[in-house]
């Protein structure tokens, strides 16, 4: 009997090894192909233009904006506090409304959104932005998460205003 329960610890103890290194070679895939997911990620973001932030629970105040986005807008890392307020303090007062009506109704149709307004940069000049988003709702139909990205449109709203007026004066110099 004492043989017996040795051999059969010896083959718990053996297959509780090997559980244990299956399962360590499962997490070290996993952790690399994560780690692979993230540099990917990474490199498309600082690849492009375009700033991401993050509204992770919208019952806060707090939001996330990536580097590049505080970059956009003239900030350091380090120089901004990244918050629903400081966000709406920088739109400008005419665009507001708007940018809140197109969010607004991005939740009440639980739909992504894509808007644009003026925001007031580091330096205090304002310029024209892209914003896209998209909501996350729960099983309640409550709004628990906003997520998007977020583009300097500023020299395409100047061609275009330069572009219409050229045209007008076209237009009355044809006249």
């Amino acid at each position: 009997v004492g043989v017996i329960f040795s051999f059969l610890a010896m083959f718990f103890v053996i297959y509780v090894l090997r559980r244990n290194e299956t399962i360590e070679k499962e997490v070290k895939k996993k952790t690399k192909q994560l780690s692979e997911s993230e540099l990917r990620f990474a490199l498309a973001i600082d690849g492009n233009k375009n700033g991401i932030w993050d509204w992770q629970d919208i019952t806060k105040d707090e939001l996330y904006w990536s580097p590049r986005f505080k970059e956009i807008i003239g900030f350091k890392e380090d120089e901004i506090e990244a918050s629903v307020e400081e966000f709406s303090s920088r739109i400008h007062p005419e665009d507001l409304e708007e940018s809140n009506r197109s969010f607004a109704e991005a939740i009440e149709n639980n739909s992504k959104w894509n808007t644009k307004y003026r925001l007031k940069t580091k330096s205090g000049e304002y310029r024209w932005f892209s914003a896209t988003g998209v909501i996350t709702i729960d099983e309640n139909t409550n709004v628990i998460r906003a997520t998007g990205s977020f583009s300097d449109i500023d020299e395409l709203i100047r061609m275009q205003n330069q572009l219409k007026l050229n045209e007008e004066r076209l237009s009355v110099a044809i006249s």
